[in-house]
């Protein structure tokens, strides 16, 4: 088993250096130096993630590495990153949705869950993710508290859990299908997507709006959303980027999902910062550790939560 550990040369290059700050500044003011920014004072997270490094000449640089359940690995470079997510804001502003519109989405870890997330950002639009394994009702129950205007599910999760009630959600506007078909009254993602331009101007948001709405877990109540607006991401990505010690260099492995606020913090850490991150479809021990063994991989970091590491320590020869 391999050991993934720092080197001083890896902290050298590491993309916050607080040694070298002189003085006691802000994340967010930390944060915004180290971004492009948007004519008059505005920061689009969507646009800082990925097309502002295909603007500096960095689009062939790979963003994300998908690793599915068969071993698959599909590399995905900033620029097509780039080009999957403005295709994704133009889809959304073809059907009449505007700045501030709330998309939730329900999916398992793959390449067109940070599409439609980034896509989002870059709309100026509110992005919710959702835990794929609840039930009906709790799903129902987030969409109702969050006045969702678009949901992107699966076929498979949209006829089992969503279309009984589905046209009791009144702020409910359109429903996206991820593949080539969908039912009655959805819209198939493929095709739309095909068809979409891969250009988009990204919208100009201030760092007060709202960027992203997570839900509690509703153990003790109803769920409550808690919204974060484009500063607190900015900030919650950078410090998880200073105790990361993480370069362009590194190599991320990030299991956690997107409904998980540290899984949403590595994304945006990672693809804000030019950081290759690794992301596998669901989480397995196994495959993990197989993942973290692979030298082709090479692996620097890895986010999880404390229940993953104790899945993991029971595996045999660990």
């Amino acid at each position: 088993m391999c050991t993934i550990g720092k080197t001083p040369e890896d902290c050298a290059v590491a993309c916050w250096r607080p040694a070298e700050l002189g003085e006691a500044r802000s994340a967010h003011d930390l944060g915004r130096e180290l971004l492009t920014g948007l004519p008059g004072d505005a920061v689009n997270i969507g646009f800082e993630a990925v097309d502002r490094h295909v603007e500096q000449g960095h689009g062939d640089q790979i963003a994300l590495v998908w690793l599915s359940k068969t071993g698959e690995r599909k590399a995905i470079s900033y620029r097509e990153l780039a080009q999957m997510s403005s295709r994704f804001a133009n889809l959304l502003h073809a059907h009449g949705l505007t700045k501030g519109a709330r998309v939730f989405v329900a999916m398992g870890r793959r390449p067109e869950l940070y599409a439609a997330a980034l896509g989002t950002l870059k709309a100026g639009m509110v992005f919710t993710p959702l835990f794929a394994a609840f039930g009906p009702e709790p799903i129902r129950t987030r969409m109702e508290i969050g006045d969702a205007n678009v949901l992107v599910t699966t076929k498979s999760l949209y006829k089992r859990k969503i279309a009984a009630w589905r046209d009791e959600i009144p702020s409910l506007q359109l429903v996206l299908i991820v593949g080539d078909d969908a039912p009655e009254g959805c819209v198939a993602l493929g095709p739309v997507l095909d068809d979409a331009s891969p250009d988009f101007q990204a919208v100009r948001t201030q760092p007060e709006d709202p960027a992203l709405i997570h839900f509690t877990s509703g153990t003790t109540g109803k769920p409550k959303g808690v919204m974060y607006t484009r500063r607190m991401m900015l900030a919650s990505a950078l410090n998880l980027l200073q105790p990361s010690e993480a370069s362009p260099n590194s190599r991320v492995l990030n299991v956690m999902p997107l409904f998980h606020i540290g899984g949403m913090q590595f994304v945006l850490m990672a693809v804000k910062f030019g950081i290759p991150q690794l992301m596998m479809r669901s989480f397995d021990p196994a495959a993990m550790l197989g993942a973290i063994d692979d030298p082709n991989l090479g692996i620097t970091n890895i986010g999880g939560v404390p229940a993953m590491w104790s899945a993991m320590s029971l595996m045999p020869n660990i």
